[in-house]
């Protein structure tokens, strides 16, 4: 035992805006996760670990993504924060993909739509459950130990992951890298026809409802350092978020006068 050791301590920082509920499911998440053991051969998956977002589970409503792109309210929502904490706690670890010979090798790990407030692009490990997840191998011999926290400074909350564990051989240490490879803008935006009266438009109304986000390819890489030796740099992953179209919705009225408005001025052209 005297052997284990911290191998990485990874820490972010809540938004101030977090909402009562957010920061409730934040705190649920971590409390399932405080204290596990992940013994060698183990799997580690999130969605399992935590378990089920519901109510009667402890959790209450926090934003999320949902399928039109859109921030909404779901029970659960906004414990990707933990994941992505975990994701990065890991990485410093050793964790790579399958197949490298990591200490922990990453089996899924998906990004968000868009980039995370909270961490650097390319950095992020969304979960949803049951369908979306984060998993990892232990690759070791011997158990990592995992610690989780919540910690308020001031008028701040911070989420932290420990690991502790073998240390990694040849008292070899791990950095993080990322690179924007590539920047995508959104185009213009897309204009939605309101058949079912949702937003009681008027005539010549918009009502946007979700606004224009770059899109995005990132390199991540993990730099592998060990006395004596040239640093090992290697591409990790590659992470794309799409671009995505501000989207403002018009009433049937409104389509019709402008469809109306370019018929006009194609005939006078």
């Amino acid at each position: 035992e005297k052997q284990y050791q911290l191998c990485s301590t990874f820490t972010t920082e809540l938004s101030a805006y977090s909402s009562a509920g957010r920061i409730q499911n934040i705190t649920r998440a971590l409390e399932a996760l405080d204290n596990r053991v992940w013994m060698p051969g183990e799997v580690f998956s999130f969605n399992q670990w935590v378990g089920a977002r519901t109510v009667e589970n402890g959790f209450g409503l926090g934003v999320f993504i949902n399928e039109d792109q859109q921030y909404d309210e779901t029970v659960g929502g906004g414990i990707c924060q933990v994941s992505t904490t975990i994701y990065y706690s890991a990485l410093l670890a050793g964790a790579n993909s399958v197949g490298r010979n990591a200490p922990i090798e990453i089996i899924e790990r998906r990004p968000h739509t868009w980039p995370s407030v909270y961490i650097a692009r390319g950095l992020d490990a969304t979960v949803s459950w049951p369908h979306t997840d984060l998993k990892m191998y232990n690759n070791n011999h011997t158990p990592y130990f995992m610690n989780t926290d919540i910690v308020r400074k001031g008028s701040k909350l911070y989420v932290t992951v420990e690991f502790y564990g073998m240390p990694l051989p040849n008292g070899a240490t791990v950095r993080i890298e990322t690179e924007t490879i590539q920047e995508i803008a959104p185009g213009e935006a897309e204009y939605i026809v309101d058949t079912k009266n949702k937003y009681n438009l008027a005539l010549n109304q918009e009502k946007q409802v979700s606004e224009a986000r770059t899109g995005y390819t990132v390199n991540v890489y993990q730099i592998w350092n060990e006395p004596g030796k040239e640093p090992v740099k290697s591409l990790l992953t590659v992470s794309k978020y799409e671009p995505i179209k501000a989207k403002i919705y018009i009433s049937p009225e409104t389509y019709a006068l402008r469809q109306q408005q370019a018929a006009q001025n194609t005939l006078t052209a």
